[in-house]
């Protein structure tokens, strides 16, 4: 496998194949190896930082898991005020989306719904941040403030 990623290293998937393979594998140093160098390349790509914060999590270091999105959140505006249309929208909305995932898996749903209010602010058509805040207040038990996001209209 480490051999068709360097064969094929203009086609990201064989370098997340390979990263995700050597998590599996325990080799944990060399799957963060794997996705920084893809994200050197695309600094936004979901699949990278979503694996890398995931191994980051792993090894219980979840500021660190935190940090790697929020750079790339960062990034992206910066990219996206400096030359609108740089970074789409809706890969704007992933990462934000991506970011709320992991506050949600370090139990800090407060955090998790500002950032899915920011996204729902970013790409008003995407349903996807509005979707998952009404989720997570459910899901905390705010049914009343969640109830207005389910009328809400998701197009």
């Amino acid at each position: 496998m480490e051999r068709l990623g360097q064969i094929k290293a203009d086609q990201v998937q064989y370098r997340i194949l390979l990263a995700q393979l050597k998590t599996q594998l325990e080799d944990k140093a060399g799957a963060a190896k794997v996705y920084r160098e893809i994200l050197l390349q695309s600094p936004y790509n979901i699949q990278a930082l979503k694996g890398l914060s995931g191994l980051y999590a792993q090894q219980e270091r979840p500021a660190e898991a935190v940090a790697i999105v929020q750079n790339a959140i960062t990034q992206a505006i910066k990219a996206q005020t400096g030359a609108p249309g740089t970074v789409p929208p809706d890969q704007l909305t992933s990462l934000q989306l991506l970011l709320g995932e992991i506050y949600l898996s370090q139990n800090r749903p407060d955090q998790a719904i500002a950032i899915y209010e920011a996204a729902s602010k970013v790409n008003g058509n995407d349903f996807r941040p509005v979707l998952a805040q009404a989720q997570v207040m459910a899901q905390t038990g705010k049914l009343k403030e969640a109830d207005p996001f389910s009328s809400r209209p998701l197009c």
